[in-house]
């Protein structure tokens, strides 16, 4: 009896962890690194908790790249947007279909250090595609005269 009990015990715990494990690994995600340093990795869900990402003038040679995964397939028709803290976009990028979930959208940091000279403030990334025509946001930056994350 005590046999059958153990049994059934790790059949539901192990039902419950695999179920856990392909929620997580097959659900939306995004990852943006400064050149090949990982700044940020999220995966998207309910608790999707927006991270600032903090550059310099030291970075303006540098370039992000982010990867936005559809539960483990590319997206179609691509674009990152820069954004004003007042919801204004400031600047789009167009990146064709991806091949892969590995396929980067690169943008220049100096690019984005040039849009918030110019509009004085904080700047937002926001990712649309053919999978997500609302678009999410995906992080706030900020320049500082401070050392970059």
């Amino acid at each position: 009896m005590l046999h059958k009990q153990l049994k059934a015990f790790l059949l539901v715990a192990f039902v419950m962890v695999a179920g856990t494990l392909t929620a997580r690994d097959g659900g939306e995600s995004f990852e943006i690194y400064l050149n090949n340093k990982l700044l940020v990795r999220q995966h998207v869900s309910q608790s999707f908790s927006l991270q600032n990402l903090s550059l310099t003038e030291a970075n303006a040679n540098d370039h992000l790249v982010i990867y936005y995964n559809h539960c483990g397939m590319p997206g179609k028709a691509r674009t990152i947007a820069i954004k004003d803290a007042a919801g204004k976009v400031l600047k789009t990028w167009t990146f064709g279909d991806a091949a892969n979930a590995k396929e980067g959208m690169t943008i220049q940091v100096k690019e984005l250090l040039a849009l918030q000279k110019k509009h004085n403030g904080e700047l937002a990334i926001h990712y649309t595609a053919k999978e997500l025509p609302k678009g999410l946001t995906l992080t706030s930056v900020k320049f500082s005269n401070k050392a970059s994350t």
